[in-house]
């Protein structure tokens, strides 16, 4: 033991003393021969950041776990190479040296939350970190905290969730943030809002790594861009060739008559008296910022939520994508999944034997999400709910999901989606204004 531990000192002493980070020839591989990752390497100095693109599931978020400790603790990956953060490797060190030097905002920002309220998360952040940071109070005042004080965190949006846990893990006051696909759940407000405070924090000396799909986004700020490759066709040609898609006659509709709703123990009303009625098939997507109501809608449409007063009614069978693909899965792997469902012969040639093959925790969100809508897709139910279902996605990926969502709808299938994503808006029947519906003085 002593050994190893002057080992680990001498190892130590060699990281540069004016770097917060420094990786050499990283290498990430699942099981004994599944590498995600090879010959990664990289600097960071105060005040420096790195934008880290890639395809979906080309191993942004390993990184993004290796560099903040998740593996092998959390995540049981082999990470091999050299890795430190100011001054430490974070794959031995203890969780107190971790806090201090690297703090994570997770792509699926739930995943970072520990608090059971909104309030005690901000206060729990801020009790780990040990010190006041100039900038916590103006970071929940800019991405409108406050007003979630009195929420319970399971309760959030996606949207809302992630702007928690990016408030919270800056107040941790650690010298590198690693934020993972910082903007999949954000409106364009709150993104234009990050983004400047982004440049803060390099302002002021700390060191980023951002990972993402969006490279013009964040290009004039980054110090440095690394793509990470991945040998995918990028070429989708018809994508639902090989899926089993049955056409139903079936005339779906959904109403809501007289519906009241608020979030205990806030004595705000999100909708009252709510009277909306969405029938046919097609695509009909839900709109509005963060926090408006959009996953709401979809609570209380499948069920998972009750009206406090009033009546949701389906007409027919239906299916819920969470806005967390992780809650969808009920197989180990993914072919286990699609094929609980039904048939997709093309399978492997558009989703590869290597993802079919993968266990579901050690998939991207963005695979997790393509395999979930796949499955979904051949369920034969006549609404499919969708929450967020392209956010995570490269190029090849979201084209994907939009020739199935179209797909689906001219199958005679009703898909109600909550989403920001414009590209959507190209291939709807019809846009619903979640902000019009809202309660605006009670």
């Amino acid at each position: 033991m002593l050994k190893e531990k002057k080992a680990m000192e001498v190892k130590m002493a060699e990281a540069p003393s004016n770097r917060v980070a420094v990786v050499e020839n990283l290498e990430a591989l699942y099981g004994a021969k599944n590498y995600v990752v090879r010959g990664l390497s990289f600097e960071l100095g105060p005040g420096e950041m790195l934008l880290l693109v890639g395809s979906t599931g080309a191993g942004k978020t390993t990184v993004a776990n290796i560099l903040s400790g998740n593996v092998p603790r959390l995540v049981k990956a082999v990470a091999n190479g050299r890795i430190f953060i100011s001054g430490i490797d974070p794959r031995n060190a203890a969780v107190e040296e971790i806090l201090s030097a690297v703090a994570l905002v997770p792509q699926e920002p739930w995943n970072g939350i520990i608090g059971d309220t909104v309030e005690n998360e901000m206060l729990i952040s801020k009790m780990l970190s040990g010190e006041e940071n100039v900038y916590s109070s103006d970071l929940e005042e800019e991405l409108n905290i406050g007003r979630l004080y009195e929420r319970t965190t399971f309760t959030l949006s996606a949207g809302e969730t992630q702007k928690v846990a990016i408030v919270s893990r800056m107040n941790l006051g650690a010298k590198l943030i690693v934020l993972d696909e910082p903007l999949t759940y954000l409106d364009e407000e709150s993104r234009e809002k990050l983004k400047e405070i982004v440049r803060r924090l390099l302002s002021i000396g700390k060191s980023l790594v951002i990972t993402g799909h969006e490279k013009d986004f964040w290009g004039d700020i980054a110090s440095k861009v690394i793509e990470l490759p991945h040998g995918k066709v990028e070429d989708v040609k018809n994508f639902t060739a090989g899926l089993d898609i049955k056409e139903t006659s079936e005339h779906p509709t959904i109403e809501f008559r007289k519906v009241d709703y608020r979030y205990y123990p806030s004595k705000s009303y999100i909708f009252r008296d709510l009277n909306l009625k969405i029938e046919g098939k097609g695509i009909f997507l839900l709109r509005g910022p963060n926090g408006s109501g959009k996953t709401t809608l979809l609570r209380l449409i499948s069920g998972l939520t009750r009206p406090k007063k009033g009546e949701v009614i389906v007409s027919h069978p239906m299916l819920f994508l969470p806005d967390n693909p992780l809650l969808f899965f009920s197989k180990p792997t993914a072919i286990e999944e699609i094929r609980s469902f039904g048939s997709f012969p093309k399978a492997e040639e558009f989703l590869g034997e290597e993802l079919l093959r993968k266990k579901v925790k050690e998939m991207s969100s963005g695979q997790r999400r393509i395999v979930s809508l796949i499955s979904a897709a051949l369920s034969g139910k006549p609404i499919l709910l969708m929450d967020e279902p392209t956010v995570g996605l490269d190029p090849y990926y979201k084209k994907a999901v939009l020739e199935i969502l179209r797909a689906l709808a001219e199958a005679g299938r009703m898909l109600v989606i909550s989403t920001h994503d414009k590209t959507l808006e190209k291939i709807a029947d019809d846009i619903i204004d979640v902000m019009k519906l809202r309660c605006t003085d009670c």
